[in-house]
């Protein structure tokens, strides 16, 4: 049987479980021994995935450090960071959301993206498989929401970025 956590040909939901599969968005991970305590995976980014980061982490503009190779999934590298390896599921959960993802479904082995009509049917076929899941709604998805103004973090429920 198949589930929504192991149904890896899905092409309407991407399944993020590991640092590799956060190519696709920009974010090439290269190695841990850049960091000097094994706690820290470098990675090259794209423009996409600089944007994506700064957003993650409400910076105003870039400050990433020079690029190691000159491409992430087949576009231009513009810069490279030291990720926290623990941050992998918070930081896909917040990559597909980003992407207008209506539905995250997450376990302590990743993060699942789809469109509401996806997990409607899943959860009607497999209710089983959300027993220990996390499921996440996109309260703006298909909006023009931003998340940030000039570097400063735009309220959720207010919409306030001053």
């Amino acid at each position: 049987m198949m589930t929504p956590m192991h149904d890896q040909d899905h092409e309407e939901s991407p399944n993020i479980n590991s640092w590799r599969q956060l190519g696709p968005f920009g974010i090439n991970p290269l190695t841990m021994e850049s960091c000097a305590y094994g706690l820290r995976m470098l990675c090259d980014l794209s423009g996409e995935g600089a944007t994506l980061l700064q957003n993650y982490f409400g910076l105003k503009e870039s400050c990433f450090g020079r690029n190691w190779n000159s491409t992430v999934n087949n576009t231009p590298s513009v810069g490279s960071i030291t990720l926290d390896t623990n941050c992998l599921l918070d930081l896909a959960t917040f990559i597909l959301l980003y992407n207008n993802y209506e539905v995250t479904v997450r376990n302590k082995y990743g993060v699942r993206g789809m469109s509401k009509k996806t997990y409607n049917s899943y959860k009607k076929d497999y209710p089983e498989c959300f027993k220990n899941h996390t499921v996440m709604f996109h309260p703006n998805a298909q909006s023009s929401f931003q998340l940030s103004v000039d570097g400063r973090n735009v309220h959720a429920f207010t919409g306030r970025s001053k």
